[in-house]
């Protein structure tokens, strides 16, 4: 059986924006894609590999037309591709997004300076924004650029034999990684995180299933994408917030808590300047 894939979620000692992200080769968008064939070989290859990257300790998804989209917590920094170019952000573009009960969620989005036309940036196209509620059993796509799995198992052993794989440790080096899971829950209420935010939001259940995922630390703001088998393209989902475990150790039975993006969908087709975002009718697949 093939390793579980574990992306990961931010901790404050993370080196944050100063890090550089790697992209080992089973980390690789060719490897999402090769691994994606074999599950449906009738989907279009996996288009917004280049739209995650670093901001800060965390994460951040490029929207387009400028737009990052990350936690709340994460807070306000350059985002970085993978291909190591970095771009300031906006500041007095930051916003935090609402529920409808007018409660401050841990989603935030501000604008970046995206250079010249020819920028990697500047070239990449706007993701459209699922519009339909998650569903129990859904299969989603987890990339984040956080902390990554021991290549070791964490075994229960007896006199040197071991008995049963438990989870993986996480190593405190940030990459760009990605696995695969499905949801397994749709919270009731909102879910609090930090002092003040209360976030709509659905989990995964980290389980032993090959290219699984679970974040981790620096993984906070990532991305989590599903196809859209009506419109046939790959749309995004959800936005990492938080996970179940304490520390740099993964237990099968763990749990990543992820925003429910469809319950913010028409503040974010609201953002100056990007009217078109989660309608697709600009530069979706």
């Amino acid at each position: 059986m093939a390793s579980a894939v574990v992306v990961n979620q931010d901790r404050p000692e993370d080196t944050g924006s100063q890090a550089q992200i790697s992209s080992a080769p089973a980390a690789s968008l060719e490897h999402l894609n090769r691994f994606l064939r074999s599950q449906d070989g009738g989907r279009p290859p996996f288009p917004y590999w280049n739209h995650v990257g670093m901001v800060g300790n965390g994460t951040g998804i490029y929207l387009g037309q400028g737009w990052v989209l990350t936690s709340a917590h994460v807070g306000c920094h350059p985002f970085q591709m993978s291909d190591q170019s970095y771009y300031k952000p906006l500041y007095r573009t930051w916003r935090l997004l609402e529920s409808a009960e007018g409660e401050k969620s841990d989603l935030a989005v501000f604008q970046v300076d995206p250079g010249g036309e020819s920028s990697g940036l500047a070239r990449l196209p706007n993701i459209p924004v699922y519009s339909s509620r998650p569903l129990p059993g859904e299969k989603v796509v987890m990339i984040g650029t956080g902390f990554v799995q021991n290549p070791n198992p964490a075994t229960l052993s007896s006199k040197g034999t071991s008995l049963a794989v438990l989870g993986y440790r996480i190593d405190p080096v940030r990459a760009m990684a990605w696995g695969t899971n499905s949801v397994s829950e749709i919270l009731p209420d909102p879910l609090p995180t930090g002092d003040s935010y209360r976030t709509h939001c659905f989990a995964t259940t980290f389980e032993r299933f090959p290219m699984q995922a679970q974040a981790t630390d620096g993984d906070s703001g990532g991305a989590i994408f599903a196809f859209n088998e009506e419109s046939h393209r790959w749309e995004l989902k959800g936005c990492i917030l938080a996970v179940s475990q304490k520390s740099l150790y993964v237990a099968f039975g763990s749990m990543t808590y992820l925003a429910d993006l469809c319950t913010y969908r028409e503040q974010l087709a609201g953002l100056a300047g990007a009217k078109l975002l989660v309608a697709g009718e600009t530069g979706a697949p």
